[in-house]
């Protein structure tokens, strides 16, 4: 059981029902008992008792799941490792027989080779019932949804409809923002929120039959899963490391004075920030309990892959090109030691930029201001 005391009114969430919030405070009741707000001036009790921060983030982890209006999905990862680390964030480990059920529950299951199949191949509604996929993956006791009809025709808000009275059966309890009638119709309790105004239009008695069954989390998500996450989530940006390795190459060959070498590669590196912008993707980990330190491994770890990754193809590219020129004039061209130096340098200052502006966003990331957007 989940309850609420705002200044304005106290709401006490009661379990296996749906809940619908409406009214123009909707969204931000939402994310308070998702606990996501950034507004901390109220009081929050799970199963009676007041949490605090270390509570918070074991509930983010397991027991709850956020499902905002945009997909939870990593475009780096495919369905499969989306629902497997969701899976891993929850300590829960899931089998590929368990992603094939849950793609079926959400009929899903035109996804033949989940192992294959990346987020883009998916439209707007397999977004969203593939996020949620994800979210069974964790085992959750609470699912928060923002706008569920948000992105989805007539059709597949029936659908989605379904499938949410199919999670409450299994003892889930869903509370959602909507001012959606389907789910209005299928609402066990609505609350209507406007301002400071508070108002129950709807509640239905509970069904004292549906239990939650609680998962044994078992599994434990340490350095070796970050370092996996880190290494999947680096193969999203392989052409542009192909390219730049070769922009590298060219200043490392051509350009003799290594302080001009250093600025161009700092350049550079500051342009691939400026087109990778990670703010959801660390909001989203942020919800599903991920702490800023793990944040930060991750990309330590993705900047020494990339800085590795850069390291490798300039080094391929540079003996590359010093055997064609070779081949086209008469000199003999090597590749000196200074060269190679100059290549271990400039390949791990390209990293340097993106590492410390990530580590910096991780710091400063709110869920609640980047998910509601």
């Amino acid at each position: 059981m989940i309850e609420l005391k705002d200044k304005h009114y106290s709401l006490k969430i009661n379990d296996h029902k749906i809940i619908v919030l409406d009214g123009n405070n909707a969204q931000k009741i939402l994310y308070k008992l998702a606990l996501l707000s950034n507004d901390i001036n109220y009081e929050y009790l799970y199963n009676n008792e007041l949490i605090d921060n270390k509570t918070i983030q074991k509930l983010r982890r397991g027991e709850f799941g956020f499902l905002p209006q945009t997909s939870l999905l990593n475009e780096n990862l495919t369905i499969y490792e989306n629902i497997v680390h969701f899976g891993k964030f929850a300590h829960n480990y899931t089998f590929i027989l368990d992603i094939l059920v849950y793609l079926k529950r959400f009929d899903l299951d035109f996804i033949i080779n989940p192992s294959k199949t990346y987020p883009k191949h998916l439209s707007s509604a397999g977004l969203k019932f593939t996020s949620l996929a994800c979210l069974l993956a964790k085992k959750p006791k609470y699912i928060f949804i923002d706008e569920p009809e948000a992105n989805l025709n007539e059709i597949n808000t029936h659908n989605l409809a379904k499938h949410l009275k199919t999670l409450k059966e299994k003892g889930i309890t869903i509370i959602m923002a909507s001012d959606n009638e389907l789910m209005h119709e299928i609402a066990d309790e609505i609350y209507i929120i406007n301002d400071a105004k508070f108002e129950a239009s709807k509640n239905v008695k509970s069904d004292n039959t549906i239990k939650y069954e609680e998962p044994k989390r078992e599994y434990s998500y340490g350095i070796k899963d970050l370092l996996k996450y880190a290494l999947l989530n680096s193969r999203g940006g392989l052409l542009k490391i192909l390219l730049l390795s070769i922009l590298i190459v060219i200043a490392s060959i051509f350009i003799s004075n290594i302080t001009l070498k250093i600025i161009l590669v700092l350049l550079l590196s500051f342009f691939y920030v400026c087109n990778n912008n990670r703010r959801k993707e660390f909001a989203i980990l942020k919800a599903n309990g991920l702490s800023n330190g793990e944040l930060t491994l991750i990309v330590v770890f993705e900047s020494l892959i990339q800085g590795l990754e850069i390291l490798f193809i300039s080094l391929i590219a540079s003996l590359i090109l010093v055997s064609i020129l070779s081949l086209l004039f008469t000199t003999s061209y090597t590749l000196s030691l200074k060269v190679i130096i100059e290549l271990i340098i400039t390949s791990f200052s390209f990293v340097l930029i993106p590492t410390l502006i990530s580590i910096l966003i991780i710091s400063r990331v709110q869920p609640d201001a980047i998910l509601r957007n």
